[in-house]
């Protein structure tokens, strides 16, 4: 940046690495908000910022772009039902401690409650806490309305069950809304009021992405400090690396990025899924309590039901949605045997197809999807070169080669694939994310900073 003012001032105000998104989108934002706030030039805008705790909000609120929708990561909140059931039935009279950070306009916290509730798991036996800096999204989710965009994917009956459609958008029921409390606060601010209580559980997904190592140690550090010994950290995707380094140990729960404190955590967990409560028929190491240990009955039977039709989840679906959708599946899919093979992430969900319900092209990338949600990259490797040999301009194929060669090891291979994705769609956010985690991972900081540049283009755009 040209003036290093600016820079140093954010990255000690909210931690944000001007690189990590490029200095030439940071300098708009910057132009933009002295152009609002009325101010001749960038000095008299830095005496303002010096002056006007309103205008540092207004600032922090440009710079921090939410991408966020309900169930994002759907495997998470998968395996989120599964591993709190089994902490109930050790410890069914506590409740648990969740906090969702940062938790933006509040979907995420808010996928929390609805996946455990469709779970069967009573209100009484959780505690969900959000946190963020930007006090306009925490207004925005107080408030619990919400526009289309915050509902994407296939699966949306938790719509109809959550919310109520009004001429200013969709409503949540009060029941999830009393389920959250929020407050505002920065993580890497020393001062910050963090809980005297530890949490059972931490969301903190796509923070550290856009943090300096050192940063991102320091957060880690207090993430650590507030989480329980036998404690669970659900990360971002392109979070996991430094999340290993800093000892926490990855549960294995595919496309999850979930991590437990210890190894002895890790031990009870792989301990668990090979006792009596482990379910069978396609569940394979989903642990689940007891009967007599459960804290709703019925709500067990409705999760023994959508584990035991599909073991695993599927894109962003929530648990209730997978039940509903898993005999629907088994028409038109035969059981395939596994293959050992490395979790991939999902690729979004591409509109083009999905205009056409019978795609055959939507339902093989759809079996792609569930393949490697079950482990078996093999053969969802060989379905995708089929598919790439007739249709080999669909940056949906293209993308799920490359997710599975980097899962696979192959990096190179997979980063031609991903050039090759934005070859064709210039804006595929996940691909740009992709291919910047693997150009950063080899030191390519600046070709990486520019893909992220690209990446907020888009989310301003």
């Amino acid at each position: 940046m040209a003036d290093l003012r600016f820079a140093r001032f954010i990255k000690e105000l909210i931690g944000l690495d001007i690189d990590s998104i490029g200095a030439s989108v940071v300098e708009g934002i910057l132009r933009y908000r002295q152009q609002q706030a009325g101010q001749a030039d960038p000095e008299a805008y830095w005496q303002l910022l010096q002056r006007s705790a309103e205008e540092v909000k207004a600032l922090v609120d440009a710079l921090l772009v939410p991408e966020t929708w309900f169930f994002r990561y759907g495997e998470s909140f998968t395996a989120l039902t599964r591993l709190v059931w089994q902490r109930l039935g050790k410890q069914p009279r506590r409740p648990l401690r969740i906090l969702s950070l940062p938790c933006s306009s509040g979907e995420e916290p808010y996928s929390i409650v609805m996946a455990l509730l469709d779970a069967g798991i009573a209100a009484e036996c959780f505690q969900v806490e959000a946190m963020d800096i930007s006090e306009i999204q925490l207004q925005r989710a107080k408030l619990g309305l919400y526009s289309r965009n915050s509902f994407r994917g296939q699966h949306l009956s938790f719509r109809q069950r959550y919310f109520s459609e009004t001429a200013a958008g969709y409503q949540l029921q009060p029941q999830v809304l009393a389920q959250v409390s929020f407050r505002q606060g920065n993580i890497i601010d020393s001062a910050a009021t963090m809980s005297s209580d530890r949490y059972d559980i931490i969301f903190c997904r796509n923070l550290l992405i856009y943090f300096d190592r050192a940063t991102q140690e320091q957060v880690l550090s207090r993430l650590m400090a507030t989480l329980s010994e036998d404690g669970l950290l659900f990360s971002g995707p392109a979070e996991t690396t430094v999340v290993m380094a800093m000892g926490l140990k990855p549960l294995g729960m595919p496309l999850a990025f979930v991590f437990a404190r210890n190894q002895a955590e890790l031990q009870a967990v792989k301990c668990h899924a090979r006792s009596g409560s482990v379910l069978t028929g396609g569940a394979a190491n989903v642990a689940v309590p007891d009967d007599d240990k459960a804290p709703a009955a019925d709500g067990l039977k409705r999760l023994r039901s959508w584990l035991g039709r599909h073991g695993g989840s599927h894109g962003d679906s929530t648990p209730a949605d997978t039940a509903r959708q898993g005999k629907e599946r088994s028409i038109t899919r035969r059981p395939l045997a596994a293959v050992p093979g490395q979790p991939v992430q999902h690729p979004p969900h591409d509109a083009s197809l999905a205009n056409d319900a019978n795609s055959e092209l939507e339902l093989q990338l759809q079996q792609v999807r569930q393949l490697a949600d079950q482990g078996q990259t093999g053969r969802a490797l060989v379905l995708c070169r089929q598919l790439h040999q007739q249709h080999a301009e669909q940056p949906q194929v293209l993308y799920w080669l490359g997710l599975l060669a980097e899962s696979g090891g192959d990096r190179l291979a997979a980063q031609s694939w991903y050039r090759k994705v934005l070859y064709l769609q210039p804006r595929h956010t996940e691909a740009l994310g992709q291919l910047a985690a693997l150009l950063e991972a080899e030191g390519e900081h600046v070709a990486a900073s520019r893909l992220r540049a690209r990446m907020m283009e888009t989310h301003h755009g």
